[in-house]
């Protein structure tokens, strides 16, 4: 069992890197076979768990609405092959626009797709046109969405216009690090 993280950034001195790599850390503390796909140009960092990381994303922009977006909508594809380990799940830490890629990469590889909502990044894809119809069939077809809170949980469902209660699981995050 291989788990394929997808997250924007493993930074500790951000929102979205200090979960990634809280998360990439206790997977590598309990000995869980992960690969953790981040963009070319993050940021490389010591970490325990360097020999799981990837660097073979494309850097992509919070929103595909506007010229420059939809310029960028053929990097939102890039082919990515994962080597011989066996990935049992994919796991989007980034709910937008980095869940499209992962989703992309579970449908390839036949994999389950989970997604992590995180608040008001969570709801905003909903609110554009064109990131509306790239994340709804990401919304729709993930296989679980673990949300950070029932309010995140139901502003995303409001937002999308569809109920996914049954897919739909809260962990909220911890107040104090562990």
């Amino acid at each position: 069992m291989t788990i394929i993280l997808i997250s924007n950034t493993n930074e500790p001195t951000s929102g979205w890197g200090t979960l990634t790599h809280n998360h990439a850390l206790t997977l590598h503390r309990h000995d869980v076979p992960f690969v953790l796909l981040l963009p070319k140009n993050a940021k490389r960092l010591s970490v325990p768990y360097n020999d799981k990381i990837k660097y073979i994303l494309p850097d992509l922009p919070l929103s595909f609405n506007g010229l420059g977006g939809i310029l960028s909508l053929p990097r939102l594809w890039p082919k990515i092959n994962l080597e011989s380990r066996e990935p049992t799940v994919v796991h989007s830490l980034v709910d937008f626009p980095y869940a499209v890629l992962a989703w992309r990469i579970a449908r390839k590889y036949k994999l389950p797709f989970i997604l992590s909502a995180l608040g008001t990044y969570s709801v905003r894809p909903f609110t554009n046109f064109i990131d509306r119809h790239l994340f709804l069939p990401v919304y729709r077809n993930a296989d679980l969405i673990i949300a950070i809170s029932h309010f995140t949980a139901q502003r995303m469902e409001a937002a999308a216009g569809e109920s996914r209660k049954n897919k739909i699981i809260t962990i909220n995050l911890p107040s104090t690090p562990q």
